[in-house]
């Protein structure tokens, strides 16, 4: 009897300290900053930031966004509603966010915090002009985990990153495939698109 009670607190002793170490690995932000040049002038590439059709051609597993729209420029004016958003994950379950504004300088920066349950991401995206209609984008991503998420973030096989970095060049691709044909028909975003 004693050596059972001797191996039960051996184990919960075990268990705490697994546990702990899940819940501190948890805890570090996932970070990405990526840069890339566009053959596009930030006014070309700023609908495929901020309209759904844009958007739907180039964010991966996307199911349905609200059009983001620039808060007020009054201060005292409420902020801006949230952007509901709804991803489908490889494994065909679906997960909503809503997305907060934080910062709105059309065709210059995008910032937005996306949440939720568990989860948090800020999407800063920052497009500077160049020389013959060219743009540097620039995203900046970090993404962090609370709650129930956060003791099971390290054992999830979690390729957000990856995906990110495939997004902004597929964005790239699809803004520059886009302009071709802009400058061909003049009509925005030829090519495949979605309903919303």
């Amino acid at each position: 009897m004693y050596f059972l009670q001797r191996l039960l607190s051996a184990l919960l002793v075990l268990l705490i300290i697994a546990a702990a170490a899940l819940w501190i690995m948890g805890g570090k932000k996932k970070e990405n900053q990526t840069s890339l040049e566009f053959d596009a002038s930030p006014e070309q590439i700023w609908p495929y930031l901020t309209e759904p059709n844009g958007i739907g051609q180039w964010f991966g597993g996307l199911v349905s966004i609200d059009p983001i729209t620039a808060p007020s420029a009054d201060p005292a004016a409420a902020p801006a509603p949230p952007v509901r958003r709804v991803i489908q994950a490889a494994d065909g379950t679906q997960k909503e966010y809503k997305d907060q504004i934080l910062r709105f300088v059309p065709q210059q920066i995008l910032s937005l915090k996306s949440r939720s349950a568990g989860e948090t991401i800020t999407w800063v995206y920052q497009l500077d002009a160049m020389v013959d209609d060219r743009t540097n984008v620039t995203l900046r991503v970090v993404k962090s985990s609370s709650g129930l998420d956060r003791l099971l973030a390290p054992l999830n096989d979690d390729s957000f990153l990856e995906q990110v970095e495939s997004d902004i060049r597929k964005m790239k691709q699809v803004v520059e495939a886009n302009k071709l044909s802009e400058n061909s028909n003049g009509m925005f975003g030829a090519g495949t698109t979605e309903a919303w």
